[in-house]
């Protein structure tokens, strides 16, 4: 397609006064035009690819299958169609050729003598045999008269000839006979066409007696192969109805696995881990399930596994194994390994149970257990809330780090709420005459290192230092409810609070006391109206 630049011009006192140029095809259409029709034709390919592509798997599988079995049928068709052809034109070939000699022999002598009627009869005689396929046979002599046919209707006349034909190759004859020469082959769209010349030998001479002229029908060709063409149709039709059918059924199992694993994917990502994909076999699809059951598993076993580690622990091991850096192994901490340690203020709370070993001894090992850990769930959940990290549980206490901004404020909060709880839990299990314990904490503030701590086989991710040893001693001297709390603690604290002086201590490694100061519950700021009240009673 070319394009032409039609310029037109207007004109106004002989000067020109605007120009427009527009791109156009030779049949109107603007560049513009074909352009965005080409556009649109590309988006409705995309989108019928995008269609074909989101069909569901079980269509999908439907549709190759089914597009493999057409095309196993059409080239078999074209296979079997293309070999009966060759055999049957042969066939044809042969045929026609041998009745070609026959009617040569008795031809030549009627010819040569100028009698007919012997060959007349003769074609007659092959008119009434009913040769499949044969249309026609004539012998015409030199003048081409037609001197014997097997419609005698046409005998005296020159036999008319097609408009259109086409030369054919004839394979070799050794059958043809010495007193007719190369037989020539022609077609067209219904017949084959067998043309042979007659010839008498006279000494070294050939003198031409005749011609004679052979119509095949190419229905009889034909036929067969469309009949057999037709069953391998109809056979196909049912392959591929059955093939659908089969394949619905095999695809519908697969489809079925697959939602199953999607299914319990679905509810893994939902928090449900305890889904389990049964898929019955040793194929791929019961392999993957198998491992996808695997995994649920160990995540499961990973969530159980990280409720006896701290968040510090889990923490670390997640971002040392981003980074990939070794979380333990078989090293020895040195002074070297500075990436190994982690030193950071902290503030350290450490609680424990009061008179929890007379209590034990009055219960039975279950019973105390039970009560350690309605206590130890409580002070949890409140620990948790104001971002604490329970570091460990020890026996009737836990060791519990804040860190950082407002961690002195947010640990304090948490002691607070936590005396709160226990009173209101006490008072509610007293009047059920149910056993109860007081806990006393202990805070302090300042720097520790954050590091492994163990040997090469057991290890633990903890904090080391003054400040967490000042934490427990001063929970151990804390009365039941009581919040004790050290001075460095004092001068972190943003918020105000009631707070009394209780005592100078001694401890182990420190040359001077410490003081040691008491929160005092200010419930008007910590606690709501119901809970003052509760308290107050």
């Amino acid at each position: 397609m070319q394009r032409t630049c039609v310029l037109h011009v207007v004109q106004k006192n002989n000067k020109p006064h605007s120009k427009e140029v527009t791109g156009r095809t030779r049949e109107g259409t603007s560049w513009s035009d074909m352009i965005l029709k080409s556009q649109q034709q590309q988006e409705k390919r995309r989108r019928k690819a995008e269609d074909v592509f989101s069909l569901k798997i079980q269509a999908k599988l439907s549709l190759y299958f089914g597009a493999l079995i057409l095309f196993v049928i059409a080239v078999l068709i074209t296979i079997v169609t293309t070999r009966q052809t060759v055999i049957l034109t042969e066939n044809a070939d042969k045929i026609s050729q041998t009745l070609l000699q026959s009617v040569a022999a008795t031809a030549k002598d009627e010819l040569l003598l100028e009698s007919e009627l012997s060959v007349q009869d003769m074609l007659i005689n092959l008119k009434r045999m009913n040769v499949g396929g044969l249309k026609y046979v004539a012998v015409s002599n030199r003048a081409g008269k037609v001197v014997a046919h097997t419609e005698t209707s046409l005998l005296g006349d020159p036999q008319p000839k097609p408009k259109t034909l086409t030369l054919r190759e004839l394979p070799d004859n050794k059958l043809v006979s010495k007193s007719a020469d190369v037989v020539v082959g022609f077609e067209d769209e219904e017949t084959y066409y067998y043309l042979d010349s007659i010839f008498v030998r006279k000494q070294a001479q050939r003198l031409f007696l005749g011609t004679i002229e052979l119509a095949f029908s190419k229905e009889l060709i034909q036929r067969p192969i469309r009949d057999q063409t037709r069953t391998i149709l109809i056979v196909g039709i049912l392959i591929f109805l059955a093939g659908q059918l089969i394949g619905f059924f095999v695809s519908k199992g697969i489809v079925s696995a697959v939602i199953s694993i999607s299914e319990a994917a679905r509810k893994v990502a939902e928090g449900d881990l305890n889904v389990r994909v049964i898929i019955k076999g040793k194929d791929e699809l019961a392999e993957l399930a198998r491992e996808f059951n695997k995994m649920v598993m160990l995540i499961r076993q990973k969530i159980e596994m990280e409720k006896f580690l701290s968040e510090m622990t889990v923490e670390m091991i997640t971002d040392r194994s981003e980074r990939g850096e070794s979380i333990g192994g078989e090293e020895v901490f040195t002074q070297d390994q500075h990436d190994s340690v982690e030193r950071r203020e902290i503030a350290v709370f450490f609680s424990d149970i009061r008179g929890f070993t007379s209590l034990s001894e009055r219960l039975e090992p279950e019973q105390a257990l039970q009560i350690v850990n309605i206590y130890l769930d409580l002070q949890t959940q409140i620990v948790k809330r104001y971002g604490g990290i329970i570091d460990k549980f020890m026996g009737d206490g836990m060791m519990c780090i804040f860190r950082g901004q407002d961690m002195t404020d947010r640990a304090v909060l948490a002691a607070l709420e936590i005396q709160s709880s226990v009173f209101n839990t006490n008072k509610t299990r007293s009047a059920h005459g149910l056993n109860y314990a007081a806990v006393g904490i202990g805070i302090s503030v300042g720097k520790a290192v954050l590091g492994n701590v163990g040997s090469q086989r057991r290890r633990d991710y903890t904090a080391i230092g003054d400040v967490v040893n000042l934490s427990s001693r001063l929970c151990s001297i804390a009365d039941a409810y009581n919040v004790l709390v050290s001075e460095s603690v004092i001068r972190n604290l943003k918020q105000n609070y009631s707070f009394r002086t209780m005592q100078t201590i001694k401890v182990k490694g420190k040359e001077n006391p410490v003081e040691v100061y008491s929160i005092e519950v200010n419930r008007s700021q910590f606690f709501t109206q119901r809970r003052l009240e509760e308290t107050q009673s």
